[in-house]
């Protein structure tokens, strides 16, 4: 209870004479040693990170990977976009970017059509109804849900999200508290999300009905 380590003789570790028969170590410990994960943390690019390696690229006469992603796309050649081009364009735009090749270019082809349009393609009033329980959902299932959003402590509701989006994994029906994880197609209300980022939410969030009252 003085700074000393257990197992450590506290006389001797407070530099005072012990005669042995304490049965604790007479040493100090050794000093901790940082592991090299430690020493150098790796950092996560955000998108403004991404956003300021870009210019950086473009400052030295390069293109950046991200806008050669674009370019491709824009000319609708998506299949001559390799990993590396379409993993910078899905970090620009904050989306998921794992997954196989072709997984990576099916990513970046619905984000160039849902990114401005996703309301036009999937508006409000193609939903029939609020989902109503558990069993409903299936994987690639597309659901609009109604969030309520707290902050704080004590918590306060600071308001409603509208949510639509694709189901990308489906939750434990055992588990009460399992999450949902969606792709999100459109947001709107407080706090909007961009198109296509990942979002977990509660399974209890997406078919309870008393949340729909201005269906």
């Amino acid at each position: 209870n003085r700074g000393c380590p257990p197992g450590y003789c506290w006389d001797f570790f407070d530099g005072e004479t012990c005669d042995g028969s304490c049965g604790y170590k007479h040493a100090r410990p050794a000093a901790y040693a940082p592991t090299a994960q430690e020493r150098t943390p790796k950092k996560r690019k955000t998108q403004e990170d991404q956003a300021a390696s870009s210019e950086q690229a473009l400052a030295d006469g390069n293109i950046p990977l991200d806008e050669q992603a674009h370019s491709l796309l824009e000319a609708g050649k998506e299949d001559a976009l390799n990993p590396a081009q379409a993993k910078a364009f899905l970090k620009r735009h904050a989306c998921a970017c794992s997954g196989t090749k072709a997984e990576l270019i099916q990513r970046c082809k619905k984000f160039k059509d849902l990114h401005g349009h996703a309301q036009t393609l999937y508006p409000r009033t193609s939903f029939s109804q609020p989902v109503a329980e558990a069993t409903a959902l299936d994987k690639d299932d597309v659901v609009l849900f109604k969030q309520k959003l707290w902050e704080g402590y004590p918590s306060r509701c600071i308001g409603d999200r509208w949510v639509a989006g694709r189901v990308t994994a489906i939750p434990d029906a055992t588990n009460p508290n399992a999450f949902v994880c969606l792709e999100v197609y459109w947001a709107e209300g407080v706090r909007e999300l961009s198109t296509m980022t990942t979002l977990k939410v509660k399974a209890h969030n997406i078919w309870r009905k008393d949340r729909y009252n201005d269906w």
